[in-house]
């Protein structure tokens, strides 16, 4: 007779991709920024990849050059923008993340921040 071949379908399966999520905050803890004043973005990417970048968009839409984009580094991705710059000009603005997937990690966008960038020195 035939021999019956069987096969464990977990060893041909490959795995799909792994689903991500980014998580966006604003380091200094703060919503209202002044001129000159330095606004710094954070990404967390869960699970941690190993490797990948995060896009930062300052303003939705993006004003000024293109979104920056930085590695991720232990799962974070940090990036600093001026208030007042080309790329945050002042005014009411929403910052968002986009982790932007690697080997087997997906891409995820985080929530938006919304964060007011205003002339004039705060004091």
């Amino acid at each position: 007779g035939g021999a019956i071949t069987s096969f464990s379908p977990h060893a041909t399966e490959v795995a799909g991709p792994i689903p991500t999520t980014t998580t966006l905050s604003i380091v200094e803890g703060k919503s209202t920024f002044f001129a000159g004043e330095t606004i710094t973005l954070r990404a967390v990417v869960n699970p941690e990849p190993t490797g990948g970048n995060v896009a930062f968009f300052a303003t939705t839409p993006v004003s000024g050059p293109g979104a920056p984009v930085v590695p991720v580094v232990d799962g974070v991705a940090t990036r600093s923008f001026v208030c007042g710059s080309s790329r945050v000009p002042f005014g009411s603005h929403d910052a968002q993340a986009q982790y932007l997937g690697f080997e087997d990690f997906q891409g995820s966008v985080s929530t938006t921040i919304p964060y007011e960038c205003l002339e004039g020195s705060g004091d």
